[in-house]
C-alpha cells in the first residue's frame, strides 16, 4: 500500500533534546517526538515504549498500561525478563512481564488507597482509570488520550454505580474499589467549555463545570443502549464480512473513473474566501485522480451503521423528514456512476457521499481513527461540527499538498457516507450560530446543519453534523490539480 511506504529520512535521532526525531518501529516513519523512550506515531497511530537505550530490539510485546488501560507495543530489553516503561498517553511507568509475550502490565498506580474508578471518556470514547480523590462524590478526570475533561459521581464510597450508568461494580485487589462509568458530551452554559459527564439515565440531569457553575440537562433516551443491540451489516460490495476483518483495497480503473466523474461533475470555477486566505487566486483548477483506495474498517462501520438505524427509526416514528439531494447524486456525477449505483444510500436519513478535504500523509489516520470534531475546522459559522461539501472544488479549498515523500505535490480528498437525518437548513448570511447548533445537540429536532451558502452568496452549499458517527470516510482519493 502506498500509504504505509516508508522513505528513509536519514538516523533517528538520540534522546536527551526536547524535541527531535525518532524512527516508528512499527511503520518505519521518521516524526517528531518529546521521548525516544515513549511516543505516539502519527503515521500508524500506534503506542510505542522502548525501554533502555531507546532503539528497539527484536519483535514487540502488546502491554496494557495500568492506568489508562491504553494498548502499547513495547519492545522488551535484550536479557531482561521484567522491563519498565513509559505509557505515551498518562505518562505513568508500567512494570511488566514480557517474556510470555502475554499482554499484561503491574504496578502504575500510586500506592495510596482510595477508588480507582474506571471511565469511558465521553468525547474520544476511550476506557482510563483515574484515581478518585477520598472523601469527595463528584470528581474530574482529564482522558490522557485526548485531553478532555471528564465530570463523574461516586456513589456509596466508591462501591456502587448510579442507576442508569453502565456497567458495574467491581472490588479490585487491596483497599480499592473499581467503577464503570459512563459519561456523555455536555457544554457549560456558562463557559462555553465541553465537558464530559456521567449519564444517569433518563430525565433531568445536573453537574458542576470545572468553572464552577451549576449546569443542568435533560436527558430523552439512551443512545449507547438502543444502538448496541443492533446487528451490522457490511456493503455488499466489502471483502470484510466480519468485524475482525480490516482492509484498505485498491481501487481499479473502473471506479478510478467513476471517481474521476464524480469529481468532474460537481466540481465549479467558484472560488470563496477561504480560498483566498489560503493564497489561492485566480482560475479554479481541473482535477485528475491518481489513485483511489477503499477504506473497510469495521471498527468505525459499526457505529456509524448502528446511528443510521436509530435515526431511521426515530425518523420514520415522527412522519419522516424532508428530503434534499447531493450533487455527488445527481448529473454526470451521479446518474449511472458505479460508485453511487452500488452503495446503496438510505435516502430515507439523508445519507449523502460528500468529501472532505485534507492531505495524504493524513488520509491514513482519519481511516483508522476516524474524524476528531476539535481538529477538523477551523471556521465557526455553522458551529463547532464536522464540515462536509458536496462539491470536490469545495472541499479542494481545505486539501494541502505533502511537501516531501511519496505524495510530494498531491493532494487528498475523502469520500464519505453521511447521514444528515433532518437537517436544520439556512440560507442567512449571518446566520445565528447558537440556534442551528442547539436545535442540534440541545433541543434534539434536527441531526444536522444544511448552510446554504449557493443560495445567498453564489459559492457552495455545507453540510455539519456535530456526531462524528454520522460520517465514514469510505474512499480516499490522491489526485493532483491541473492548471487552466
Amino acid at each position: 500500500s502506498r500509504f504505509c511506504s516508508s522513505f528513509p529520512m536519514g538516523a533517528a535521532a538520540s534522546g536527551g533534546a526536547s524535541q527531535t526525531h525518532v524512527e516508528c518501529p512499527q511503520c518505519n516513519h521518521y516524526q517528531e517526538a518529546q521521548d525516544v523512550h515513549a511516543f505516539v506515531c502519527g503515521f500508524c497511530n500506534i503506542a510505542v515504549a522502548i525501554p533502555g537505550s531507546g532503539k528497539p530490539s527484536g519483535p514487540s510485546v502488546n502491554a496494557v498500561c495500568g492506568v489508562c488501560a491504553s494498548h502499547i507495543a513495547v519492545y522488551p530489553e535484550p536479557g531482561k525478563r521484567v522491563s519498565e516503561f513509559r505509557c505515551p498517553f498518562c505518562g505513568r511507568r508500567n512494570e511488566a512481564d514480557l517474556s510470555t509475550r502475554a499482554p499484561v502490565s503491574r504496578a502504575a498506580l500510586p500506592p495510596s488507597a482510595g477508588t480507582v474508578a474506571t471511565i469511558q471518556c465521553g468525547r474520544c470514547r476511550n476506557v482510563i482509570r483515574v484515581q478518585a480523590a477520598p472523601g469527595h462524590v463528584d470528581q474530574h478526570a482529564q482522558c490522557p488520550h485526548c485531553g478532555s475533561h471528564n465530570a463523574f459521581r461516586l456513589s456509596g464510597g466508591g462501591a456502587a454505580v448510579t442507576a442508569g450508568a453502565r456497567g458495574t461494580a467491581a472490588a479490585a485487589s487491596g483497599e480499592r474499589d473499581e467503577v464503570m462509568l459512563h459519561t456523555v458530551n455536555v457544554q457549560c452554559g456558562s463557559c462555553r467549555r465541553l465537558c464530559q459527564v456521567q449519564l444517569a439515565g433518563r430525565g433531568d440531569c445536573r453537574f458542576t463545570c470545572t468553572c464552577g457553575k451549576v449546569n443542568q440537562f435533560s436527558v430523552s433516551e439512551d443512545p449507547e443502549g438502543a444502538r448496541s443491540s443492533v446487528p451490522i451489516q457490511y456493503p455488499t460490495y466489502w471483502k470484510t464480512r466480519d468485524a475482525a476483518g480490516r482492509l484498505f483495497e485498491h481501487e481499479g480503473d473502473d471506479i478510478k473513473a467513476a471517481m474521476q466523474a464524480i469529481l468532474d461533475g460537481t466540481w465549479k470555477d467558484q472560488r470563496t474566501r477561504d480560498s483566498a486566505s489560503r493564497g489561492r487566486c485566480g482560475a479554479m483548477e481541473r482535477f485528475e485522480v491518481l489513485h483511489v483506495q477503499r477504506n473497510e474498517n469495521p471498527t468505525l462501520w459499526a457505529p456509524y451503521f448502528r446511528l443510521r438505524q436509530q435515526l431511521a427509526q426515530r425518523i420514520s416514528k415522527e412522519g419522516g423528514c424532508g428530503r434534499y439531494e447531493s450533487r455527488t447524486s445527481l448529473g454526470s456525477a451521479g446518474a449511472g456512476n458505479l460508485v453511487i449505483a452500488r452503495a446503496d444510500l438510505r435516502r430515507d436519513v439523508n445519507e449523502f457521499y460528500l468529501f472532505h478535504g485534507t492531505k495524504p500523509s493524513a488520509v491514513r489516520a482519519i481511516c483508522d481513527g476516524s474524524f476528531e470534531i476539535r481538529m477538523a475546522h477551523a471556521g465557526t459559522l455553522y458551529g463547532p461540527g464536522l464540515y462536509f461539501a458536496e462539491a470536490s472544488s469545495k472541499s479542494d479549498e481545505y486539501a494541502d499538498d505533502d511537501k516531501e515523500g511519496i505524495f510530494m505535490g498531491l493532494y487528498a480528498l475523502i469520500l464519505c457516507r453521511v447521514t444528515c437525518g433532518k437537517m436544520k437548513y439556512t440560507d442567512a448570511v449571518k446566520p445565528d450560530t447558537q440556534e442551528l447548533v442547539d436545535a442540534v445537540l440541545t433541543h434534539r429536532t434536527h441531526h444536522s446543519v444544511l448552510g446554504d451558502r449557493e443560495k445567498c452568496r453564489g459559492t457552495y452549499r455545507e453540510f455539519i453534523i456535530f456526531d462524528k458517527n454520522q460520517a465514514y470516510p469510505e474512499y480516499v482519493i490522491i489526485y493532483k490539480r491541473l492548471p487552466r
